[in-house]
């Protein structure tokens, strides 16, 4: 399950003494993570294709030092989030070139038009099916933190919209 928060109007983010992987408390350590926001974030093109809301446009790129993460977690946390973004990206260009050879087949439209639509949901649903532990999505006026431990969103929401 992923549970978001939406920070509006904010630079500086603060983070609870939680390992935002195991829920571990006090972990000790902390980590830098890129987010660069894109019309295909992981969760953010998960959502939309849920919710069919329209996803915002490219505002940059966030770095976030200072996520608590425990040592045992920490390098699964650096790799998963490496492992992620590189895959989607992938499975997005696979799927597109898949999809032009589809186009030129001599399957019948009907065929052609379901397998695309399968080809471009397979990203969608491997971000559904393996969440981050963590991915972030910038628009102008706000931040959303998407989370895999609830106990570590409530924590963040808590601690971030208390101001």
């Amino acid at each position: 399950m992923i549970y978001d928060v939406k920070i509006t109007g904010k630079s500086k983010f603060i983070f609870p003494e939680i390992c935002v992987v195991c829920e571990k408390e006090n972990p000790g350590n902390t980590v830098s993570l890129d987010f660069i926001h894109s019309k295909f974030s992981s969760v953010n093109v998960t959502s939309e294709a849920v919710s069919g809301t329209v996803p915002p446009e490219p505002n940059g790129q966030l770095i976030i030092n200072r996520i608590p993460v425990c040592a045992g977690c920490e390098d699964r946390l650096k790799r998963k989030h490496q492992k992620n973004k590189k895959l989607i990206l992938w499975l997005w260009i696979l799927a597109g070139i898949a999809v032009a050879f589809i186009l030129f087949s001599p399957l019948a439209w009907i065929w052609r038009l379901l397998i695309i639509v399968i080809l471009l949901f397979i990203p969608i649903l491997f971000s559904a099916i393996f969440p981050p532990p963590l991915d972030v999505v910038l628009t102008k006026n706000s931040a959303i933190f998407y989370f895999t431990s609830g106990k570590a969103a409530e924590r963040f929401r808590t601690l971030n919209l208390s101001d």
